[in-house]
């Protein structure tokens, strides 16, 4: 508390007390890794999947769609490297859509 309140002086002990704890667990996208993201799902509320946009859907990618649909674990897809000149966001989205039948809300790649 005594380290946000310089940062944030109007923060008030209620506002602190009332947050969750939320653990993190980072996992390898590469393939040999596999049992350790299917063990990091075992303990998972939820995941955010990040995905290289220069690079693209890769089988590391659909791995850890499988994973987290078999374990019913809620996830967010975050795209990176979206201001790269290579990036291919438009791309990226279709294969996810179409080929990993991954429903997107919405997107706006304009911005």
């Amino acid at each position: 508390m005594d380290t946000i309140r310089p940062i944030i002086p109007t923060v008030s002990r209620e506002a602190v007390d009332v947050c969750t704890r939320v653990t993190m667990l980072d996992t390898p996208g590469h393939k040999s890794f596999f049992n350790t993201r299917e063990n990091a799902a075992a303990f998972a509320d939820a995941a955010l999947l990040l995905v290289d946009s220069v690079e693209g859907v890769t089988q590391g990618t659909a791995e850890c769609v499988e994973i987290l649909t078999a374990f019913h674990i809620p996830y967010a897809i975050v795209l990176t490297k979206c201001d790269e000149p290579a990036s291919q966001v438009e791309t990226v989205l279709e294969d996810l859509i179409q080929t990993h039948r991954i429903q997107i809300a919405s997107w706006d790649t304009a911005t």
